[in-house]
């Protein structure tokens, strides 16, 4: 068998190979022996071909697990350096007893398994059994560096193979006419690397498609909105958050509004265009209706795209035929727009707090919800105006954990009016206790110069003191931000 092998004489070597195994079947060395034959034979002649293919096919038959290391390493390099190169001339009946072979390999971890999962992921769109084949070896494998992202020879930076791999399961499984009981399996295991990885931010995005798709719509309006906060001048991030909302037409309509106004050429807003004016005709809004119908008809005719029947049938309305002309619907956008920023941030995370320190050099202001719940902001970047210490926001916020601890990330920021906690800011009255230069009335710190500077030793004082933290005692007290009255008494 070796020196057929050697000599290049692979027939002979397969036919001899197999005589072995109709003798005796279950004999590991002959099963051994012909596995590297076949091996030789994809080698040399490739996989995507009748003949070859049916070699890899009595190989994955003959059932050997992952102890057979450097065999099945063999075939990796081998399956890899073929799918590479795979075009899309190849017969889909091939790639499909391929597809089966692949969930009969065992998952060898190491270089070569991690180049055929790449040559396999770039090739995702082309297996219609992608998420079996993937779940056959599981999805535990990984070595630690297919968790950093890679640079291309241009240049050009991708996401990690974990990530690519992540996504391309995810969008195989969107494909499907209904959620199965792997697909739930297959987005817990999603869910678990995500969070593991919230570098991987596109991996959020899927969960929320997968969770829609499983028709747990809150559930994915709720992963969908920190991955909205970031990306939301991508229209397509607007357009997921209206088919979030499939029965509330007032919702869809601000989302779809929202994608309109996002810096995108014409081509990319076309379906959205339509279903927005589906929604305008639908209220007889035909002279805003007018405006989306003349410019998704434009942009269609340029590119030599088929009209939709819904859009002839509007045309020929004399409702349409009546409308008025305008140039644009911009300002319905920008009025229907606050409603659909309002999405973004979930009620859960709003939290009455207080402005207890400023830097006005810096722009920057501290606040202070309870003493678990406080961090800074810059109120400049957030649209908010000159604000007082003791003033109350209502604060939108999410915590993030970072390499030195968890802190606290203000998303939005609004004024408020509501009743303050009595945990933020209180009243106080009694006789100043001065010592230098600041006094005290209980447990209110004051800052004599800053405040008053004509306060003295042992007046009455009254006011309010807002929460504030003593840097150097570390801990949380109360300082003074407003004297209202002094009783020389």
């Amino acid at each position: 068998m070796s020196r057929l092998r050697k000599n290049g004489q692979l027939t002979e070597a397969c036919e001899l190979a197999e005589q072995l195994l109709v003798d005796k079947p279950n004999d590991l060395f002959n099963r051994r022996a012909a596995a590297w034959v076949y091996i030789d034979i994809l080698k040399l002649n490739g996989v995507f071909k009748g003949e070859t293919l049916s070699k890899l096919e009595k190989l994955c038959a003959l059932g050997f697990d992952a102890g057979e290391k450097i065999l099945w390493e063999q075939l990796y390099w081998i399956v890899a350096k073929e799918v590479f190169k795979l075009t899309d001339e190849t017969p889909s009946t091939l790639l499909y007893r391929f597809e089966t072979c692949c969930q009969t390999f065992a998952a060898v971890p190491g270089q070569a398994y991690s180049v055929m999962l790449k040559a396999l992921v770039k090739q995702a769109l082309k297996w219609k059994q992608f998420p079996a084949m993937v779940a056959s070896w599981g999805l535990e494998h990984f070595q630690t560096s297919d968790f950093e992202g890679e640079t291309l020879q241009n240049g050009k930076g991708i996401p990690s193979l974990v990530e690519r791999t992540y996504l391309a399961v995810s969008k195989a499984y969107l494909t499907q006419p209904y959620a199965d009981a792997s697909m739930i399996d297959f987005l817990h295991q999603l869910n678990t690397v995500s969070e593991a990885h919230p570098e991987m931010l596109y991996l959020i995005y899927y969960r929320a498609l997968l969770y829609q798709k499983m028709g747990q719509l809150d559930t994915a309006l709720a992963l969908l909105r920190p991955f909205a906060q970031k990306k939301k001048r991508d229209f397509w991030v607007w357009d997921l958050l209206a088919q979030l909302h499939p029965h509330d037409h007032a919702l869809q309509m601000a989302c779809l509004a929202k994608a309109l106004m996002c810096t995108t050429p014409p081509e990319f807003l076309v379906k959205i265009r339509q279903r927005f004016a589906e929604l305008l005709v639908q209220q007889e809004r035909w002279d805003e209706a007018r405006v989306e119908i003349e410019a998704l008809i434009q942009v269609r005719e340029a590119n030599h795209w088929r009209i939709p029947n819904c859009v002839y049938e509007w045309v020929k309305t004399p409702t349409y035929q009546l409308a008025s002309k305008r140039k644009s619907n911009h300002d319905l956008y920008t009025q229907l727009a606050k409603t659909a920023d309002a999405l973004l941030f979930s009620p859960s995370n709003a939290h009455i707090g207080i402005i207890w320190h400023l830097n006005t050099e810096k722009q920057t202001a501290q606040f202070f919800v309870d003493e678990a719940i406080n961090g800074g902001f810059c109120y400049a970047k957030l649209g908010v105006n000159a604000p007082q210490v003791g003033q109350a926001f209502t604060f939108w916020l999410q915590e993030v954990t970072h390499k030195d601890g968890k802190y606290w990330k203000v998303d939005k920021v609004a004024r408020c009016e509501g009743q303050i906690a009595p945990n933020q800011i209180k009243s106080f009255n009694g006789r100043l206790q001065v010592k230098g230069r600041i006094g005290f009335v209980g447990d209110v710190f004051i800052d004599i110069p800053a405040i008053d500077a004509s306060l003295s030793h042992a007046q009455l004082v009254s006011g309010t003191a807002v929460r504030t933290y003593n840097l150097k005692n570390k801990e949380w007290g109360w300082k003074a931000n407003k004297i209202k009255s002094v009783n020389l008494a």
